[in-house]
């Protein structure tokens, strides 16, 4: 590929010399010594500008004449087959992996730490719908007392779902407090749920340090742990309807 193109810059070069010649006669019959050396300079020029013109024209030639050997109809062809073969192997393969099943990854949730500060987590009791309640006798000794009276004791109740935050009074909860709905303890520290609340609902934790029981306590619902939130130990006797998510 390359020897015609050195041929051509050889013919080239032949016949460059072959004119330089040529033109030297013609100057040294018709032109004077002192006109010879006064446009030298611009003849030399004249000459480079020649010989890079020739190199070029030269390059240019050869390129031209390699695309002019290339086979476009072989090379469509080819192109072609290729594109064939590509398509029929991605048919094939997605013959052979239609049946297979597809596989689900399922990744782990993501762990949070309880930071425990008493006594270990003791189990919980859970409410069921099939209990059966269990009455005994009780027996009493009289102690000289000949009528004695029953007094039942209101519990406050909170109706609705109940939001208690850093800025909110934590007065809203009092011991034995009854909320028909859900609670939600948010954006705080530390906070220390009553003893004998019962929540007819679920109980949402988000952003709380530490939550800790002062005893029992009855949840209906269940318990939903924030990432940020965390609860000291349950109580033995706390009754929980549902499950602590976290």
């Amino acid at each position: 590929m390359f020897n015609k193109l050195k041929a051509k810059f050889a013919a080239k070069r032949i016949q460059r010399i072959k004119d330089f010649a040529d033109t030297d006669k013609k100057i040294k019959k018709n032109e004077s010594q002192n006109k010879q050396m006064l446009l030298r300079p611009f003849r030399l020029i004249g000459r480079g500008i020649r010989w890079c013109w020739d190199n070029l024209v030269c390059i240019l030639s050869w390129i031209w004449e390699c695309i002019c050997e290339i086979n476009f109809i072989g090379l469509l062809n080819l192109t072609l087959l290729i594109a064939i073969i590509v398509l029929f192997s991605l048919l094939i393969t997605n013959v052979t992996n239609c049946n297979k099943k597809s596989v689900v990854v399922m990744t782990p949730a993501r762990e949070v730490s309880v930071k425990y500060t008493q006594n270990p987590t003791l189990p919980l009791k859970r409410e069921t719908k099939t209990a059966q309640k269990q009455v005994s006798n009780i027996k009493c000794q009289s102690r000289n007392i000949k009528t004695t009276s029953v007094q039942q004791i209101k519990r406050p109740t909170v109706y609705g779902d109940t939001i208690i935050e850093m800025n909110t009074e934590k007065q809203i909860l009092q011991r034995g407090t009854v909320i028909n709905g859900n609670l939600y303890l948010q954006n705080m520290r530390k906070y220390v749920l009553p003893c004998d609340v019962q929540i007819n609902g679920n109980l949402f934790l988000r952003n709380v340090g530490m939550l800790q029981f002062c005893g029992k306590f009855n949840v209906s619902g269940n318990i939903y742990v924030g990432p940020t939130s965390s609860f000291g130990p349950l109580p033995r006797d706390a009754v929980l309807g549902g499950q602590v998510i976290l």
